[in-house]
């Protein structure tokens, strides 16, 4: 009889905190990484995982190596971990873990691969994780990007100025920075509006820039190239450009929000392109279509403007996306945010908040979170992920439909301890739930696939594409549903409407 296999998960894996990835490799027994991917595409993707061993080889599950790297853990996570761990958890974590192992993960649809990290054996010891190097800007731009996609910073001021892709030949010049509306308190002449939980209302137009000179800190790697930016003492970013990968994935940490000049603020950041986009840009609804939006403009009455910069803000689930005659720019991110383009070109989504008035709409208190630890108490940090991507005219939706479903559904990590050989008596190391070889097309994902208690199964497909987004994709699309049973034979198949609760044979019009 097989031993039961015990795993765990990680829930503060973003703030490196990852007791079973953390603990040192000793005794035969190697660390069990296995990743599950809920989406019904094959999946390649990049896992990260903290450890403290800097001597570690990784292997798949055909005992082939995988090329992998160390980083440094930098320092504002470890205090985010030591912080927010006690918080959470109510543990001291004095000694964070000094590297992130990174390496390359495939996974079939619907299904899960298993990885080995070891201290290594013989041959196996030139395969060690390259450890990451510090790179010293030596001119005036430095470029970073294992791959094809590159972007390019200012050696002086330690900001964006390019993003360039060799493979498609985009190449646009591009800035980004952070930036804080102050909080209209309410005691104005005006309206007597305070902006707060329900209401964004900015005391004026023109938010204040954080920091003009940013430092910059770039860490190079076969698999990874970091850019670390330091925007003031509560906004600190990491943009990673990963090999094989055709965008930018950009991990910000905003806060505490200092407020002791009694000025509520509402960040920001832009990007600003040198592209003319006609007072046009497009925010999803919900995650699905993609809307038009044009700045203070509305088609069914004559708007009057006069909140310029509220007026214009839609709330974004997925992302956003601006275009020209020539490029489109788009950004998707991985939490609700608001965002906007208020002037040609840019690009800005507000990612943290922290207000000292209440706005009067039901909540009774201002917008002012705060995280205590041992009797002291300070405004909440924010720490997300945003994903850029620049393609040529009418290409950029297949990249924002199919890395959308990743954000929304990445790998489901799961950790043991066990030695390879005899993990893989008793388990089964690499499956997939579909029949082998068969995949979802890009234009379709699972929306739910789900057990009922009657012995049946809900399945709910969804096409990804709307109308005319794109001229491959957004077509009509084939599913072959005993290839994507294909570990279970189906007796019966019954179509309802969206609900679920009623055949789609009773439906009538009303």
């Amino acid at each position: 009889m097989s031993p039961a296999v015990k795993f765990t998960q990680c829930q503060l894996l973003n703030i490196s905190y990852c007791p079973s990835t953390e603990e040192q490799i000793s005794g035969g027994k190697g660390l069990v990484i296995t990743a599950y991917n809920p989406l019904g595409w094959e999946h390649s993707d990049f896992i990260r995982v903290p450890v403290n061993d800097l001597h570690l080889v990784v292997k798949g599950s055909d005992g082939s190596f995988v090329d992998s790297q160390l980083v440094e853990v930098d320092n504002v996570t470890s205090n985010l971990r030591k912080l927010y761990v006690k918080a959470y958890l109510g543990i001291n974590t004095d000694k964070p873990p000094k590297y992130w192992l990174v390496f390359q993960a495939s996974v079939p649809p619907m299904g899960w691969n298993t990885y080995f990290v070891s201290k290594p054996k013989g041959a196996g010891s030139n395969r060690m994780g390259y450890v990451s190097s510090i790179a010293s800007p030596s001119k005036d731009t430095v470029e970073v990007g294992p791959g094809s996609l590159k972007m390019t910073f200012s050696s002086a001021s330690g900001q964006l100025t390019r993003m360039f892709n060799s493979i498609t030949g985009v190449d646009l010049p591009i800035q980004q920075s952070f930036l804080w509306y102050g909080s209209n308190n309410g005691d104005g002449a005006d309206s007597q509006q305070a902006s707060g939980a329900y209401i964004f209302r900015p005391d004026g137009s023109t938010p204040t820039v954080v920091s003009r000179s940013v430092p910059l800190k770039v860490i190079r790697g076969p698999l990874v190239d970091e850019v670390h930016q330091q925007f003031s003492p509560w906004i600190y970013q990491v943009t990673r450009l990963y090999k094989d990968k055709e965008h930018a994935e950009v991990e910000y940490t905003i806060g505490p929000i200092p407020v002791n000049d009694g000025i509520g603020k509402e960040v920001i950041t832009r990007l600003t392109a040198n592209m003319v986009t006609n007072h046009t840009f497009y925010t999803d609804s919900n995650g699905r279509d993609f809307l038009k939006r044009v700045r203070d403009y509305r088609e069914d009455w004559d708007l009057q403007v006069t909140q310029p910069v509220a007026g214009n803000y839609y709330p974004v689930n997925l992302g956003m996306y601006v275009t020209d005659g020539k490029y489109e720019l788009s950004v998707l991110v991985d939490r609700a945010v608001g965002a906007s383009s208020i002037q040609d070109g840019q690009i800005e989504m507000m990612f943290h908040r922290r207000i000292l008035y209440d706005d009067g709409r039901g909540v009774g208190e201002p917008l002012d979170e705060t995280v205590c630890v041992d009797s002291k108490c300070d405004g909440l940090v924010a720490r997300g992920t945003y994903y850029v991507n620049v393609n040529k005219l009418g290409h950029g939706a297949h990249w924002r439909r199919t890395q959308g479903q990743k954000v929304y559904s990445p790998f489901l990590l799961g950790f043991a301890h066990e030695d390879e050989s005899s993990w893989k008596s008793y388990s089964v190391v690499k499956a997939s739930m579909m029949d082998a070889n068969y995949s979802l097309p890009d234009n379709v994902a699972i929306i739910t696939l789900q057990s009922l208690d009657d012995g049946t199964a809900l399945l709910r497909l969804a096409h990804l594409f709307q109308a005319a987004e794109d001229p491959q994709y957004s077509v009509m699309a084939k599913v072959e549903l005993k290839k994507l049973f294909g570990k279970r034979t189906i007796k019966e198949l019954t179509e309802t409407n969206l609900s679920a609760n009623q055949k789609k044979s009773a439906m009538r019009k009303l």
